[in-house]
């Protein structure tokens, strides 16, 4: 921004130079102004408050340009993680469906489990009921055993239940 000012400043300078000797005062100067003339030092004070302004407003320009590229870095940045977060999108049905699948077979376990301890709790009260009766027949045979009967077809009768019963039912 300066370049662009000093060519002006110099035209003013060369104008204010050549006016001053136009006039006979180029070689004048006074103590009130530092050594200067009035128009000398009225021209180097807008010539320092052009340059304050110039770096002033160059500031500003740099701060707004650092502003806007930060705003697009943040653009970037963002639209650099859109792939990741489509794909982790695109994954989530498959996730859940993951998780419903260990669901089901979690579930379908258990019910297995469930059923096979039914199964096994019928066939263990089968089997508890088979050697109560076994048991009730072996007592009723040893109690007649021991105690003599003039009827010995109940005997028969009860070793033949036995025998049926032993065999499973199949004769």
């Amino acid at each position: 921004m300066r370049r662009t000012q000093r060519p002006e400043e110099e035209r003013h300078r060369l104008a204010t130079e050549e006016r001053m000797a136009a006039q006979g005062r180029l070689g004048l100067s006074s103590a009130a102004y530092g050594g200067a003339t009035p128009e000398l030092l009225a021209q180097e004070t807008a010539i320092n408050e052009a340059r304050n302004r110039a770096m002033l407003a160059a500031m500003q320009q740099a701060q707004a340009e650092q502003m806007q590229q930060a705003a697009l870095g943040q653009q970037f940045l963002g639209a650099g993680y859109l792939p990741q977060q489509q794909l982790m999108a695109a994954t989530q049905p498959a996730q859940q469906l993951a998780a419903l699948q260990q669901q089901a077979q979690l579930q379908g376990a258990g019910l297995f489990g469930e059923a096979t301890m039914s199964g096994l709790e019928a066939q263990l009260v089968a089997e508890q009921a088979r050697a109560n009766l076994l048991g009730g027949i072996g007592s009723s045979l040893l109690g007649g055993a021991l105690t003599p009967r003039a009827d010995n077809s109940a005997l028969a009768s009860a070793i033949s239940g036995l025998g049926s019963l032993i065999t499973g039912g199949n004769s």
